[in-house]
């Protein structure tokens, strides 16, 4: 468990370094809204047949 909070630390701070500028200081808060909406959107329309 230490181990992932660990890597989830590293990942959020090189986040906000290399994307700080762009998004602003809530780098990793905007990314993972990002990954969240991407994620619903994945699993709403996963079951839907494209005609």
């Amino acid at each position: 468990m230490y181990n992932k909070v660990q890597q989830f630390v590293e990942a959020a701070g090189m986040l906000n370094v290399s994307m700080g500028d762009v998004l602003g200081d809530d780098a990793t808060l905007a990314i993972g809204k990002m990954v969240d909406v991407y994620k619903k959107s994945t699993d709403t329309l996963k079951d839907k047949s494209s005609k």
